[in-house]
């Protein structure tokens, strides 16, 4: 299990359940942590694909593997 699948486990099984805390104060739940999580996965997927088109296009090489 990678900490992606266990976050969202998780989120499921204790959505109210605290997630992220700084002494007293509540910064997320786990519902709310996952669906930041999830929001940050989605943006740094589009960019990223939109950089390898880019990168295509002008026969530039980013990274191996890339």
């Amino acid at each position: 299990m990678n900490i992606s699948e266990w976050l969202l486990q998780a989120a499921r099984v204790s959505p109210d359940a605290p997630a992220i805390r700084c002494g007293l104060d509540l910064h997320a739940t786990y519902g709310q942590f996952a669906a930041r999580s999830a929001g940050m996965a989605t943006y740094l997927s589009d960019t990223l694909a939109s950089v390898k088109v880019t990168a295509w296009r002008c026969s530039c090489r980013i990274a191996p593997n890339i």
